[in-house]
């Protein structure tokens, strides 16, 4: 694997492995990198994914903000979602990564 990401897409479905890949690629993600999932309806994957004790014990920081949680990202894409890295996301370049612009 890589030592820096851009963009990491992950697709699986059980709990222990979602937690697999993000342990294994978040602390590679540069700023600005975004972690796509294709589980957004998987309420157990999304709660593990997305639980403030892992991150703060793994991470030292605050899950980030998930986009498509429950519904994806519309009716083309309803498995699929993200995260971006980086604490200096502003508005408008997360509206720069949807479609609807």
């Amino acid at each position: 694997m890589p030592n820096k990401i851009a963009m990491a897409i992950i697709d699986v479905c059980v709990v222990s492995a979602a937690v697999e890949c993000l342990l294994a690629i978040w602390p590679r993600m540069v700023n600005g990198g975004i972690f796509f999932t294709h589980s957004s309806p998987y309420i157990k994957v999304m709660n593990t994914l997305l639980d403030g004790e892992l991150w703060k014990k793994e991470f030292n920081e605050y899950p980030p903000i998930y986009w498509g949680t429950g519904y994806g990202m519309g009716d083309a894409s309803p498995h699929l979602g993200f995260m971006a890295k980086g604490s200096s996301l502003t508005p408008e370049y997360i509206k720069s990564l949807t479609i609807d612009k």
